[in-house]
């Protein structure tokens, strides 16, 4: 499976941040990060079809981002987001490749978490795995990895 956050991505976003008047802000933390090997990528999609299939080449992101990997946890907040639906993907990217690693059958090899902390191996959907931003202020969302 071939899931990329690309650069452009990045730019694009932030640049939509600083453009969008103030409405919710996001804190993320990533639990359970098992070495300080790699980044942890994490993806924020408002947009079902993209988080149910991210490695289209129309999978949409509001947010992308890559953490250098910390044992033990990550965090970060993010700001100015419109109010609406959220789902969250986040993964150790051990080998540092851009890619979340598969076996041959498809399944993570890479540590992996959801928000809700859904099971990825459970099908896992944006109507299962969503939350929602408002204009009330912080939402706070625990991401636990996975380690397969």
């Amino acid at each position: 499976m071939r899931f990329q956050i690309p650069v452009s991505v990045i730019t694009l976003v932030t640049l939509q941040a600083l453009s969008v008047s103030h409405a919710g802000d996001l804190s993320i933390k990533v639990n359970n990060v098992a070495s300080n090997n790699g980044n942890i990528n994490i993806a924020v999609f408002d947009d079902e079809a993209s988080f149910n299939n991210p490695e289209s080449l129309t999978a949409r992101y509001h947010s992308a981002l890559s953490l250098a990997a910390n044992m033990g946890f990550v965090s970060v907040v993010l700001e100015n987001l419109p109010p609406g639906k959220y789902a969250i993907i986040a993964f150790q990217d051990e080998n540092q490749n851009d890619d979340l690693d598969t076996n041959i059958v498809g399944y993570p090899i890479e540590p992996i978490g959801l928000s809700g902390n859904f099971s990825f191996k459970l099908n896992p959907s944006f109507e299962k795995s969503h939350f929602l931003i408002t204009n009330e202020g912080l939402v706070e969302q625990v991401i636990t990895l996975i380690n397969p």
